[in-house]
């Protein structure tokens, strides 16, 4: 399931992840990047659809974006 996770700190002792997991963090990635990257058709429509929510998300909660 995709989410969105505010305000997330690192843990020194994280737990392995299963089999089937692939989870990648992308840090720091500015608004214009993240509109290229969707617009290149490099993405699965799941995790496009993720980062639609999500920016919605952060809309409804009145954090700037851009």
């Amino acid at each position: 399931w995709p989410y969105l996770a505010l305000d997330c700190e690192p843990v020194t002792n994280a737990k392995p992840a299963d089999d089937d997991e692939y989870i990648v963090v992308q840090r720091g990635v500015s608004y214009k990047d993240l509109m290229q990257l969707l617009y290149s058709g490099e993405m699965n429509v799941v995790s496009y659809y993720g980062i639609l929510l999500g920016l919605r998300k952060l809309h409804e909660l009145g954090i700037a974006v851009q």
